[in-house]
C-alpha cells in the first residue's frame, strides 16, 4: 500500500498545445503536441518555488521546462513569438 505524504499533494490545470505533424521514418506521420503544459502549485513541497503557482512547460514531447515563474514563462513566450515572426519572414520571402 502506497502512503501519500503531504509533499505529494499538488493542484493544477493542464493546458493543451497544438499538434505539429512530423514525419518519422519508422512510424510515419505522428502528431505530437508542442508547447503543452500545466499550471501547478505544490503547497507542501520543500522547494519554495513550487509553493506558488508555476508552469511546467513541455516545448516538445518528453522535454520539460520545470517550475517557470511568471517572468520566465513570459520570456519563453517572447522567444516563441519572435521565432514565429522569423518564420513568417522566411515564408513571405520564399
Amino acid at each position: 500500500m502506497h502512503r501519500h505524504r503531504l509533499d505529494d499533494l499538488s493542484h493544477g490545470a493542464h493546458f493543451d498545445g497544438p499538434r505539429l505533424d512530423i514525419f518519422d521514418a519508422e512510424h510515419g506521420t505522428l502528431p505530437p503536441p508542442v508547447l503543452a503544459g500545466r499550471i501547478n502549485v505544490d503547497p507542501y513541497s520543500e522547494d519554495p518555488r513550487r509553493n506558488v503557482p508555476h508552469i511546467h512547460l513541455e516545448p516538445f514531447q518528453d522535454e520539460v521546462m520545470e517550475c517557470l515563474d511568471p517572468q520566465e514563462f513570459a520570456a519563453v513566450i517572447a522567444q516563441v513569438r519572435a521565432h514565429c515572426e522569423r518564420l513568417d519572414e522566411v515564408h513571405t520571402s520564399w
